[in-house]
């Protein structure tokens, strides 16, 4: 791609914020976005992110490359990974999320927000209180399980004498934790195009409620970008993968390179727009 001439008039680095969406399994198509924000040469100055969004942006804040994040995120699908999966006896959800809490630690390279290279912003939500619990200091590991728990997926996170589930239920693409702290906000919210195959079909329960948050999720985001748009907003939309599609890993890097060269030149208007260059 031809280098990108952007107008510019400060005197100091802008600080770029990055916010990440919830959105499941499809948090793999993150990583082609990251790779090509670095060959625009943009290093977030903070990152904020709900659920699969809090624990991309968590690998990345703490230095784990693109590239070392697909390896990890693939090997989701094989041992040791694969021990992500500890099914619920009870029927309060699907896994346990121990394991997966095991994996995430596993393969972080720090323990804590503090040590991080970039500051990171987690959301999760207190069930009780009916709040949303931002995380930037303490166990990252912590707080990326606690922001992860889908509900009927994984059972709740018990931290500081709360029930906290997924963030995504209250902030699904939180660039207004970081709006203050930066000059420019990107924020890159996953969703679905798929059209129903039997529009008057009655879904099983687990797809059913894992709808419902996706359609909370998005009706959210809608709202946010009327009243407190981020400086540049991209949906980014696929087709025949779901929330819980983990085998897909692939599919949904394909789906979101395609997306890359037009994503890079909608971002570098929006910069320009902005007189930002980088």
């Amino acid at each position: 791609m031809p280098e990108l001439k952007i107008p510019f008039a400060r005197s100091r680095k802008p600080r770029i914020g990055l916010a990440l969406s919830a959105g499941g399994a499809k948090g793999a198509a993150f990583i082609p976005f990251l790779k090509a924000l670095e060959d625009m040469d943009i290093r977030p100055s903070i990152i904020a992110g709900a659920s699969v969004g809090a624990m991309i942006g968590g690998f990345y804040a703490a230095g784990v490359s693109p590239g070392k994040a697909f390896s990890i995120i693939q090997s989701l699908g094989r041992a040791p990974g694969f021990q992500v999966y500890d099914p619920h006896l009870r029927m309060r959800s699907l896994l346990k999320g121990n394991k997966a809490h095991e994996f995430i630690k596993l393969h972080l390279p720090v323990e804590t927000f503090e040590e991080t290279r970039i500051p990171l912003r987690v959301v999760a939500v207190d069930f009780w209180r009916r709040e949303q619990v931002v995380f930037s200091s303490g166990s990252l590991s912590d707080a990326i399980r606690a922001s992860i728990s889908i509900p009927g997926v994984f059972d709740p996170f018990i931290m500081d004498d709360r029930v906290l589930i997924d963030g995504g239920i209250m902030n699904p693409v939180p660039w207004d934790l970081i709006q203050d702290d930066c000059d420019f906000v990107i924020a890159l919210h996953l969703s679905e195009d798929d059209e129903p195959k039997n529009p008057t079909e009655i879904p099983q329960m687990l797809p059913m409620m894992i709808g419902t948050v996706r359609t909370m999720r998005d009706t959210i985001t809608a709202i946010k970008r009327e009243y407190n748009p981020p400086h540049y907003y991209r949906r980014i939309g696929f087709s025949d993968v779901g929330t819980l599609d983990f085998g897909k890993w692939r599919e949904i890097i394909a789906q979101a390179e395609t997306e890359i060269p037009d994503f890079q030149v909608e971002l570098a208007r929006a910069l320009a727009e902005q007189n930002i260059r980088v």
